[in-house]
């Protein structure tokens, strides 16, 4: 009997952003998530990928969701910020997934809104 063949793995890279109002770059009772316009995915030959809604910004409520990824590469999320609106700790985040490690789904973004 022939058996169904296995899907190939995929990645989910998910998240969210929130306003880090005391500093500390650490998600603190009272500090609420925040949208964030604008994030790019990039893989390692500088492919885009897009969020489940299909943009490159959070929703409403600062999260951020990637799905299908392909798992044997390295990503970045690179933040591009304007800077009268946010102050952001770090530009870019690296992830990379592997066949043991293809979800990766409690990230936590510090910004400050100015």
């Amino acid at each position: 009997p022939a058996s169904d063949p296995s899907p190939e793995k995929v990645g989910v890279l998910e998240g969210d952003f929130y306003h880090d109002s005391n500093g500390n770059g650490t998600v603190d009772s009272g500090e609420e998530r925040t949208y964030f316009y604008k994030l790019y995915l990039k893989d390692e030959n500088d492919g885009y990928h897009y969020t489940v809604d299909g943009a490159q910004a959070t929703d409403e409520s600062g999260h951020f969701k990637y799905v299908n990824l392909p798992i044997n590469k390295n990503y970045r999320l690179v933040l591009s910020t304007v800077p009268e609106y946010y102050k952001v700790y770090q530009t870019e985040y690296s992830f990379s997934f592997s066949s043991t490690k293809t979800s990766i789904t409690d990230i936590k973004i510090p910004v400050v809104r100015k």
